[in-house]
């Protein structure tokens, strides 16, 4: 049993472990290697797009751009936990790999209602405070509401 595994750094180590300083430069040296790693497919992503001629490229472009419009946006920076992500869903919080299968989430009945809950949000809103003729209008219904049912004063505060 090695000291990560232990459960907890504190615990002492047992006789033929490696010291805990050992364990520690290991896991700084592997998690350099995975960041380089990432940097290098972030660089292959750049050197294809490169590689694509002017139309292939605006063909991108306007895919994109049509994924901004459903709140998917493509990642500046790939997540660790996610090194083959290149895309990313901020209603749903997801992350998807290409644009077919981004725009196989937008088809999904998850991502449709995100998107009708932010436009109901963006709404609201955007509605202007009620004016005072229909403020007066709502306490005449709310009055004669109370009337024909027959609540008190004390129904209606509570």
């Amino acid at each position: 049993m090695d000291a990560m595994s232990a459960g907890s750094r504190d615990q002492p180590l047992e006789s033929g472990e490696p010291a805990a300083d050992s364990v520690r430069r290991k896991s700084r040296r592997s998690r350099r290697r995975k960041g380089e790693r990432g940097l290098e497919k972030d660089s292959e992503m750049t050197m294809l797009e490169e590689s694509m001629s002017k139309q292939e490229l605006q063909d991108l472009q306007q895919a994109e751009e049509c994924l901004k419009r459903d709140c998917i946006y493509k990642l500046r920076k790939r997540p660790r936990r996610y090194p083959t992500a290149a895309y990313s869903c901020k209603l749903c919080d997801i992350f998807l790999e290409t644009i077919a299968s981004a725009h196989k989430h937008i088809k999904e009945r998850r991502h449709k209602k995100h998107v009708t809950e932010k436009e109901e949000e963006q709404l609201l809103i955007t509605l202007p405070p009620p004016d005072v003729p229909q403020i007066e209008v709502i306490e005449l219904a709310i009055e004669k509401v109370v009337q024909e049912v027959g609540l008190n004063n004390e129904d209606r505060k509570s």
